[in-house]
């Protein structure tokens, strides 16, 4: 939501020798990327970590949050946050480029029409999170598909079977331009038998407050949402060497009014839209994990397994398309032939004003989109235990995955933009697509001497996707005829490689480098009227070569950490439009290369103050013209030297957090965070009648209060300066510069209480 919210659950200290145990607390966070326990600086790979303490120090309540700590890391969506996930630039249609795990279970959004799975990601709420890693860069030997960019994890707290515990914490804001938000939230962990059994309860309500406009109907602060959701984590230590996690989660977010997107073109007041259709967006998860570990002596073995259900309801205008297509010659002689049966080589004006008429009786329309995913994923690990120069893990995985979407058109409220409940439709299409992967793969490190380790990894996968459907309805003004049931089938297999090589100088300095491999599936289009030879793609795969440092200084008073990298991208899945302009469908074309450096900076220069941040520079490009010889309108495609689409070249961020006491009770804190977002483009080509500029700004957050051991009181504003950004800006025909910004300036309190 990106509300600066949260508070510390432990109170800084500002005796030195504090200073120095937070110094420690950063530096020796524990993390398990390499399924193993490690630290940060002793990972040989481009990782940021945010423990629990850092979270709640930024108020983050959601990944949209955190994009600002994080180097390259970018989520679509803007201030809605659930869009796709990017790191390095890796940025396309279809599947996810980047891989999002709730502990060890693997999400994965609906396919939508499109096949665009990865274009949706969960925003669960970050209250009560033990941690989040973010791991840069290909991670598919041991993650596998959809990890061609990197992998971000968010680590729950598990309940613990020794110590009833709890804690509540609440926020209250206003909003420039809009409504009052608020969230309450809750924790509470109880033993159930002692040292054998616990259970932790959390529950979460948070609603953020509208603040766009629709002129149109004259109806105001239409986006506002509201989440509610909770998790049950039960631990059992039946054996003194066996564990077992279970999780059971829930959560719903539901915004009757759709997106925070508005169209600065029309003048009247900021943050206003006059779109012919309210849109409304609902999207619900429930999740059921089970983490089974057992040391054996010479090796640990982990057993990971979940199900979830992720449902969606996506709606949105589609006014101005059937306003383009209503006086549509072609259209209007299939609608007179097909529908009427008046055989018709083209339509004469007579019968286009007929047509045009029948078109207009159908406007306002909506696009309405209800979805669902089903799927099953389960993981088997051995690791090896130890400090011995040889470590190893061995795994297998296998998922199965369902996931169904409904389009259909609809007719809406002319004097309201209300969609009905169910909507009356007058197009209808289904798409079902079935996903089977299979994996088995191994890493192994070796230290050949002193420091100097050496370390490959290899995954063999199969992949079976099948996607099949029907138009039963057709659409005669976007040219959507009827056609019958029909199924596409794509499989591939094949080995994924990393190999690594890591030198720690000493214990304050390492050295890396790394060649990793990425891919993510193919699969096959179930579009309207698409050309047979245009219904399969194929896999697109990553090439990543890294050379990386990260070295710490003045007793560990500062770390400073730089990657330097190059990503070969082969094969490259991009999305196109079909001649009519009614959907979109996936095709390969084309190379691209992204080179890029990334720093990180963490100082604690004196007692009670920390300066963190990082900065990014890449130069993302197409290496060739994107061509795909079955598609001849290739707007949507670029040219050899043309920058990746939503990926800025720079970017950076940086913190300042200060702690001081107050009284022998409490302490006062202040925190400043600032973030840069270079400029992006929202196409390839610059001849494109749509391309369109984004990013290019900087946004201040402010938090500041008084916290004791625990309880906390704060006050907070986010977007200090109030400034206008555009985190994405996407023009089409009657539909210019729609865009999604940052929020306008927050005001607010935040109290928190731990027992």
């Amino acid at each position: 939501m990106g509300l600066l919210a949260g508070a510390a659950i432990a109170a800084l200290s500002v005796s030195a020798a504090s200073a120095q145990e937070a110094v420690s607390e950063v530096d020796e966070l524990i993390v398990t990327a390499t399924r193993r326990d490690t630290t940060v600086q002793t990972t040989p790979l481009a990782i940021t970590a945010l423990g629990e303490t850092a979270l709640e120090n930024m108020g983050a309540t959601g990944l949209q949050d955190i994009t600002s700590m994080v180097p390259s890391l970018k989520i679509g969506g803007g201030s809605d946050g659930g869009g796709r996930i990017t790191l390095r630039g890796i940025q396309a249609s279809g599947e996810a480029t980047v891989g999002l795990y709730y502990d060890e279970t693997p999400l994965t959004g609906p396919s939508d029409t499109s096949q665009n799975s990865g274009g949706r990601s969960q925003d669960g709420n970050l209250f009560d999170v033990e941690r989040i890693e973010v791991l840069r860069g290909p991670q598919g030997t041991l993650y596998g598909s959809g990890s061609m960019g990197g992998t971000v994890r968010v680590i729950f707290n598990k309940a613990d079977t020794r110590e009833f515990s709890g804690a509540v914490d609440v926020m209250g804001s206003a909003m420039e331009e809009g409504e009052a938000s608020y969230y309450a939230k809750g924790v509470v962990n109880v033993p159930l038998i002692e040292d054998k059994l616990g259970a932790r309860l959390v529950l979460y309500e948070e609603q953020r407050g509208g603040f766009i406009d629709n002129t149109r109907y004259d109806a105001e602060d239409i986006n506002d949402r509201i989440t509610t959701g909770g998790r049950v984590m039960v631990t059992a230590l039946p054996l003194d060497n066996v564990s077992w996690h279970g999780m059971f989660m829930r959560q719903k977010t539901d915004a009757p009014g759709g997106g925070s997107t508005w169209y600065p073109l029309l003048g009247e007041k900021e943050y206003s839209t006059d779109r012919y259709v309210i849109p409304i967006n609902r999207d619900e998860l429930t999740l059921y994990s089970s983490d089974l570990e057992w040391d054996v002596g010479f090796a640990d073995i982990a057993w990971a397994a979940a199900y979830y259900e992720w449902d969606q309801v996506n709606a949105s205008d589609y006014t101005y398309t059937m306003l383009r297509n209503s006086t549509s010659v072609a259209n209007c002689t299939n609608w007179f032939k097909l529908s009427l049966g008046v055989p018709t080589t083209s339509c004469n004006s007579q019968q286009l004003a007929q047509f045009t008429a029948f078109a207009l009786s159908q406007t306002p329309t909506t696009l309405y989109k209800p979805a669902w995913l089903h799927t099953f994923n389960s993981e088997l690990r051995i690791s090896s235990k130890g400090d011995s120069k040889l470590n190893w893990t061995l795994g297998a995985f296998i998922e199965k995955r369902e996931d169904y979407v409904d389009s259909t058109l609809a007719v809406v409220d002319s004097n309201t933009g209300v969609i009905g409940v169910p909507p009356t439709i007058f197009f209808h299409r289904d798409i079902t697509t079935e996903t089977d992967q299979t994996a088995l793969f191994g890493d192994v490190s070796y230290e050949l001497i002193d420091g100097l380790t050496f370390n490959v990894g290899l995954r063999q996968f199969k992949y079976d996707k099948t996607t099949y459907g029907q138009t039963d309805m057709p659409n005669w003004v976007s040219g959507s005829l009827v056609e019958p049931w029909r199924s596409s089938s794509a499989d591939a297999e094949g080995w994924l490689e990393k190999y690594s090589v890591n030198y720690q100088f000493n214990p304050d300095i390492m050295l890396y480098a790394t060649a990793a491999e990425g891919f993510r599936p193919g699969g096959a289009n179930n579009t309207p009227n698409l050309e047979p030879e245009l219904v399969p793609y194929g896999p697109d795969a990553v090439w990543n070569y890294e050379l990386g440092v990260k070295t710490a200084w003045f007793d560990r008073r500062l770390t400073l950490n730089a990657a330097l990298y190059q990503i070969d991208w082969d094969n490259i899945q991009t999305s196109a439009q079909t001649l009519s302009g009614c959907c979109s469908f996936i095709v390969n074309a084309g190379k691209a290369r992204i080179r890029g450096v990334e720093f990180e900076y963490m100082a604690r220069p004196m007692a009670g103050l920390s300066i963190s941040g990082g900065l990014t520079f890449s130069e993302p490009e197409l290496l060739e013209d994107q061509i795909n010889p079955n598609i001849r309108d290739s707007t949507s495609l670029g040219d050899k030297g043309d920058q990746i689409p939503d990926i800025s070249k720079f970017s950076a961020s940086t913190s300042v957090d200060y702690v001081w006491p107050v009284t022998d009770a409490f302490d006062g804190m202040l925190r400043l965070d600032y973030s840069y977002i270079g400029k992006s483009y929202s196409h390839f080509r610059p001849t494109n009648t749509y391309y369109e500029k984004q990013g290019d700004f900087g946004v201040v957050n402010m938090r500041t209060g008084l916290e004791g051991p625990d309880w906390g009181a704060y006050v907070f504003v986010r977007n200090v300066f109030d400034i206008y950004g555009a985190y994405s800006v996407s023009s089409s025909a009657g539909s210019e510069q729609l865009v999604n910004s940052t929020l306008p300036r927050t005001v607010g309190v935040n109290l928190r209480k731990s027992f």
